[in-house]
């Protein structure tokens, strides 16, 4: 071991020959680790300690190691338990040959969507029903596990305009936006101007009821029926309000729009 010596608290070593070297007391470059133990089924282990072999100082404490789980040579490996692939695969451990690993540490590989996007697979999907919000705060309600839902509440009552998109990415899963439920605006009474996109085929009853200040409606969707728009849908807009819809759906939607609750004097032309 070699010799020290402390000369007003600070740590010299001697070299063995006429001359002798300050050691550093907080730069501890010569180190070793003692006391290390491994871990047994009966028994804990500990990582070891950190010594400074210049000044003998212990400069970091170790860990325990807890006691080894002991392994059931005759308990088959679970085919559903995610693959931890930093853990060592014991050869003696029967495995279901038939199980295929992910190698994403997931038993459920998920399946490829149109698009590109990796959709998970269906039974980790969100439900008929289940309610999803959107980075705005939109709440939207799915219709169809993983490919479609309805346009359920806007963020605020107060907002001035807003854009039901042909599809819209919740939870990281890309839904077609294929109807508006009833009354998901009504009363919105800042709403101005609306755009409702090319994949609503239903509009629920009172939709858009009392958004007295909405004077512009864009129509892309050409999928409007009188059965699929619901009573009062678009009664008591704007008295100036105009509403733009697909120039081979003008007629028809004329008349649909009129039933379900837009003035008579109301503008309906071709978008």
């Amino acid at each position: 071991m070699v010799a020290t010596v402390v000369v007003d608290g600070i740590v010299y070593k001697d070299t063995g020959s006429s001359e002798v070297l300050l050691v550093d007391p907080d730069n501890h470059v010569n180190t070793e680790v003692v006391g290390q133990k491994d871990a047994t089924e009966t028994e804990e282990g500990y990582t070891g300690d950190t010594r400074c072999i210049d000044c003998g100082k212990t400069v970091a404490y170790g860990e325990t190691i807890p006691v080894k789980k002991p392994v059931d040579p005759d308990k088959p490996v679970d085919p559903d338990k995610p693959v931890d692939p930093d853990k060592p695969v014991d050869p003696d451990k029967p495995v279901n040959p038939d199980k295929p690993i992910n190698p994403g540490g997931s038993s459920n590989p998920g399946v490829n969507a149109p698009g590109g996007d990796t959709q998970p697979a269906d039974n980790t999907l969100p439900k008929k029903g289940s309610k999803l919000k959107d980075g705005k705060g939109n709440v939207f309600t799915v219709a169809k596990a993983g490919s479609e839902v309805a346009f359920q509440t806007p963020y605020s009552k107060k907002l001035k305009s807003i854009k039901v998109l042909d599809k819209v990415k919740l939870n990281g899963i890309t839904y077609k936006v294929t109807s508006i439920a009833k009354t998901a605006f009504k009363g919105c009474k800042n709403l101005k101007t609306v755009t409702i996109g090319k994949n609503i085929r239903n509009i629920g009853a009172s939709a858009f009821k009392n958004c007295s200040s909405l004077r512009k409606v864009v129509i892309k969707t050409n999928k409007l029926t009188v059965k699929s728009v619901g009573a009062k849908a678009f009664a008591g807009l704007h008295k100036n309000a105009e509403f733009k819809v697909p120039g081979k759906k003008l007629a028809a939607y004329k008349k649909l729009l009129y039933k379900k609750g837009v003035a008579k004097k109301t503008q309906v032309v071709r978008k």
